[in-house]
């Protein structure tokens, strides 16, 4: 019985999943979160786990992770099944941490289970393979955290402009409510009642003190923002307030006031267990109900905004440090599409400076053929506000080309609002020469097994007709009303078929020692010009009966003729290309011959017969490969008698060539080291 783990902090799910699978024969086992599951998986391996993404503890993605680093467990089928993420991008991640499938909530139970055994059934066959998690995977993730940190830090700077703003706007309403007093002596009260209210009431900070520094009276926000007590800050005063040790601004600000009836600045103010802390100070000179000169100071504590900005600025270094030693390229833009930062690695793969890949001088770079697509898809892209994936080339100085897959995705604000894109690129070339080399090798493949079956399929019927001649003629040979004459025919019949039978097993013989590399060289002296004569005895009479002239053409004596080689080989390459010049040439002549030329020998066959295409002269010393096929049905032959003579030549040190044109004949030559006897002695 095939064991299930099921990961979800949601028993609902839970139960609904156990009960599914036992009903379909599973055994199950649950638990409520990554750190849970991994310790039972740990214990007691499953066949298949099954897990949500958001978890306390461990999530989901966090599991597959440390999933695929256990050697227990990483060949163990990992399914997400989750009705929380469904944008593309969430699969697509699943499946880079090694994740086998991402299913989205709801499915039906038949389709589920479909999926399930399908999962189990295409591991079992081996037909998944487990993923090599790349280290690029975990600068990734470390990004995307970097990446939600730093939106978070944008809405909390956001917020806290917004409530600057409205404590600027209460400020500036204050102050003008105070104005407003000193003019309307008649609605002094009303105003103060007012003023009152706001005060006691306030979401900040205010103090109304005197010129000099002598507080009257505190609200219950200051109170707070203090630790202290009323009574406690109207003694103490302004000075007793203040961080008097470290605060250049003071006096500036107090100057402000004296000259223009009102300031603002940082100011850095005291508790009461003596703790530091920066606010923002707005303060304002006005007029009481007696008409004595007064201030109000409105405090703000800076100390969440000053962290806030500091978390920032780590953020923005933490994502500087990774983005400059990330090893794929990286860039962000503004909400135009404009380049506004590039890595040191998107420079080493554009071959690009820093300076022109901004704005739009990226685009120089991308190769010609690809700049129309990718400059579309990048303006679609702008209109959208969508994700962008795709690959392109770019261009080097030096004129190669490096293959990329470019990714970006927008930035926005919690409003909605598009703020930018950020994106990487990722050097592909390898990627792409291999999948090049791959193609070609198939390619080499398929064609090498069609010669191949080619080959098998003219062998056969190559063996078969001597083997039927030989057979055939052999029964008519028991006849005794045979005469002598026919007797004596069928007898030559028989042995020219028992010899061309012979001839195509040397061949196969031959050609599956050279395979196999176990050709050797045996040097001993031989008479070159012997050997060229006893061919021309042995072709004549063929040569005759086809009514073709044969002809042997030498300028060297004996003396010179006397080498040191491999006679048989040397013999075999002659009589192969001699045979096949007398084969293929219907009428004319055929001559051979050779001559020294300063250390080797050059040998020559030349036919007046059908020719042979440009375009095979290098096909045709290949194995399995003739010239075509319907010539080789016409005039018979196994295909490796060339091949057979160019390995041949090569064990002996030489080359072999071929100079043709169709219906104008073919002059073969090849060479082999010119070693003379006299000199071996």
């Amino acid at each position: 019985m095939k064991l299930v783990l099921i990961v979800d902090d949601i028993k609902e799910n839970l139960y609904l999943l156990e009960s599914l699978l036992k009903g379909y024969g599973y055994a199950t086992v649950s638990a409520n979160d990554g750190a849970e599951a991994l310790g039972l998986a740990l214990k007691n391996p499953p066949d298949i786990i099954i897990s949500d993404i958001l978890m306390p503890v461990m999530d989901g993605y966090s599991l597959c992770r440390e999933w695929k680093k256990e050697e227990t467990l990483r060949n163990i089928p990992f399914v997400f099944y989750t009705a929380t993420y469904t944008h593309p991008k969430d699969g697509e991640f699943a499946l880079s941490l090694g994740a086998d499938r991402f299913i989205i909530k709801p499915q039906e139970p038949e389709d589920f289970m479909a999926i399930i055994e399908q999962v189990l059934s295409e591991f079992r066959n081996g037909k998944i393979q487990v993923l090599q998690t790349h280290e690029s995977s975990e600068v990734t993730l470390l990004k995307e955290y970097n990446e939600t940190l730093i939106r978070k830090m944008e809405d909390r700077m956001l917020k806290s402009e917004e409530a600057e703003k409205k404590i600027r706007i209460y400020a500036s309403q204050l102050e003008t409510e105070v104005e407003h007093r000193k003019k309307i002596a008649q609605t002094l009260k009303e105003s103060e009642e007012k003023y009152r209210s706001i005060f006691e009431n306030s979401g900040i900070a205010i103090l109304l003190t005197a010129p000099d520094g002598k507080i009257f009276s505190a609200n219950d926000f200051a109170c707070k923002l203090f630790d202290r007590t009323e009574e406690e800050i109207i003694r103490i005063g302004r000075d007793g307030l203040i961080d008097s040790s470290n605060n250049p601004h003071l006096s500036v600000l107090l100057d402000q006031r004296k000259r223009v009836g009102h300031a603002k600045g940082e100011l850095a103010l005291i508790k009461k267990d003596g703790s530091r802390f920066l606010t923002e100070v707005s303060s304002v000179i006005f007029l009481d109900k007696d008409g004595n000169e007064r201030t109000s100071m409105v405090i703000r504590d800076l100390t969440e905004q000053k962290k806030a900005e500091e978390a920032l600025r780590e953020s923005e270094l933490r994502f500087r440090i990774l983005a400059e030693s990330a090893p794929v390229g990286i860039f962000t833009t503004d909400a135009n599409g404009s380049t506004n930062y590039v890595n040191p690695r998107w420079c080493e793969i554009s071959k690009l400076s820093y300076e022109e890949a901004m704005g739009s001088g990226w685009i120089k770079a991308i190769h010609p053929d690809d700049l129309d697509s990718i400059t579309l898809n990048w303006q679609q892209t702008n209109l959208s506000n969508i994700g962008l994936k795709s690959e392109y080339r770019f261009t080097h100085p030096d004129g190669s080309v490096a293959w990329v897959i470019g990714q970006a995705v927008p930035q926005k604000n919690e409003k909605g609002d598009l703020m930018g894109y950020i994106g990487t690129i990722t050097d592909i070339t390898e990627r792409k020469e291999m999948e090049d080399d791959l193609i070609s090798a198939k390619e080499k493949a398929i064609e090498s097994d069609r010669l191949k079956t080619t080959f098998l399929q003219n062998i056969s019927h190559e063996i078969r007709t001597p083997l039927n001649s030989i057979v055939g003629f052999s029964r008519l040979l028991s006849e005794e009303e045979l005469s002598p004459e026919e007797r004596a025919n069928y007898i030559d019949i028989v042995e020219q078929s028992n010899d061309h039978l012979l001839s195509i097993i040397a061949d196969i013989i031959n050609i599956a020692t050279i395979e196999a590399g176990q050709a050797k060289l045996q040097e001993k002296e031989i008479n070159i010009n012997a050997i060229c004569q006893l061919l021309s005895n042995q072709f004549k009479t063929k040569a005759e009966k086809q009514n073709i002239a044969l002809t042997f053409e030498t300028c060297n004596h004996d003396n010179e003729a006397l080498i040191l080689t491999d006679g048989t080989k040397l013999a075999q390459i002659l009589t192969n290309l001699i045979g096949n010049a007398i084969k293929f040439t219907k009428n004319g002549s055929v001559s051979f011959g050779y001559q020294i030329d300063n250390d080797k020998l050059v040998f020559f066959i030349q036919d007046t017969g059908i020719g042979i295409t440009p375009e095979m002269h290098q096909d045709i010393f290949k194995r399995f490969r003739q010239v075509e096929s319907s010539a080789t049905r016409q005039f018979g032959g196994s295909g490796l008698g060339l091949a057979i003579s160019k390995a041949n030549v090569e064990l002996l040190g030489g080359q072999i060539w071929v100079e043709s044109e169709i219906g104008k004949g073919s002059k073969f030559y090849f060479t082999i080291p010119y070693k003379p006897a006299s000199q071996a002695e």
